[in-house]
C-alpha cells in the first residue's frame, strides 16, 4: 500500500512509518506549499491512501 501524508500530518511520523518499511509520500517534504489540486494530482498519479489530520481528497 502507497501512502500519502499531506502536509499537516507529523513528520515524525511519517518518518516512522517509513522507517517500518511502507511506500510513503509526504507532501510537507516532497512538495511543500503545493495547493488542493496539485496534491490532487499527486494522489492520482501515485494512486495512494492519503493519510491526513484533515480533510481527505474525493475523487470527482
Amino acid at each position: 500500500m502507497k501512502l500519502l501524508a499531506n502536509e499537516n500530518f507529523p513528520v515524525r511520523s511519517f518518518n516512522i512509518i517509513k522507517d517500518a518499511g511502507y511506500d510513503a509520500i509526504h507532501i510537507g517534504i516532497q512538495n511543500p506549499s503545493i495547493n488542493d489540486e496539485e496534491v490532487g494530482r499527486v494522489y492520482m498519479i501515485h494512486r495512494v491512501f492519503e493519510g491526513s489530520c484533515s480533510r481527505k481528497i474525493e475523487k470527482q
